[in-house]
C-alpha cells in the first residue's frame, strides 16, 4: 500500500517539475506586455470605427428630457386576476414594460471577441488589454489574450504564460482558466524541446 502512495507521487512531482521549467523560461524571456495604443481605431459594431480612447471613456450621460405634464391615468381592471371584482382596478399602463432611453454600452469583453473572430488580432489584443484588474471581466480578458492571441494565433506560448498567470491569480474558481493555462503550459513546455 506505500509502493501505491509513493507511485501516486511520482507524476505529481513530474508536473511541478514541468511547471517550474516553463515558469523559469517565460521568466527568462520576460516580454512585458506592449503598451496600448489609444488612438488605435476599433471597428464598432455598427459599422463605423472609432479611437481607443473614445471606447473606453464613459458614456456621457444624456440631458434629461424636458418635464411633460402627465395626464391623469385611466383606470381600468385587471383583466388576468381573477380573484378580483369589478371594482378592483389598476392604474393605465401598470402592465407596460419600461423602456430604456439609450442602448446599453457593449462590454469591452464582448467587443474584443467580436474583433477577434472578424480577424483583427491588434483590435482585440487592444481591446482586451483595457480590461482593468477591477472589472469582472479581466480574468477572461487576460485568459484570450494568453491563450487565443498568444499561443494561438501568434504561437508565443512563453508570452502567454503570464497573462495565463494574471488569469487564475484574478479568478482562480474558473474552469476555462485553468484549462486555458494548462494548454499554454503543455504548448511552452512543448516549444522549450523544439
Amino acid at each position: 500500500m506505500k509502493r501505491l502512495g509513493l507511485l501516486a507521487l511520482i507524476p505529481c512531482a513530474v508536473l511541478l517539475i514541468m511547471v517550474a521549467a516553463v515558469q523559469s523560461a517565460a521568466s527568462r524571456v520576460g516580454r512585458a506586455p506592449a503598451p496600448v495604443d489609444l488612438d488605435m481605431m476599433i471597428t464598432m459594431p455598427d459599422g463605423g470605427s472609432r479611437p481607443l480612447r473614445e471606447v473606453l471613456s464613459p458614456v456621457e450621460p444624456q440631458s434629461a428630457p424636458p418635464e411633460v405634464a402627465e395626464a391623469p391615468t385611466e383606470e381600468r381592471r385587471d383583466p388576468h386576476r381573477l380573484d378580483e371584482g369589478p371594482s378592483g382596478t389598476v392604474p393605465e399602463g401598470a402592465f407596460d414594460s419600461p423602456v430604456a432611453g439609450d442602448i446599453e454600452r457593449v462590454s469591452l469583453c464582448a467587443l474584443a471577441e467580436q474583433r477577434l473572430y472578424a480577424g483583427d488580432i491588434a483590435q482585440a489584443r487592444a481591446l482586451y488589454a483595457s480590461v482593468g484588474p477591477g472589472d469582472p471581466e479581466y480574468g477572461r480578458a487576460q485568459r484570450r489574450i494568453g491563450w487565443e492571441i498568444q499561443t494561438k494565433l501568434e504561437g508565443d506560448p512563453l508570452a502567454g504564460v503570464g497573462s495565463v498567470n494574471r488569469s487564475l491569480r484574478a479568478d482562480p474558481l474558473d474552469g476555462n482558466a485553468w484549462q486555458d493555462a494548462s494548454r499554454v503550459y503543455v504548448e511552452s513546455l512543448v516549444s522549450l524541446f523544439r
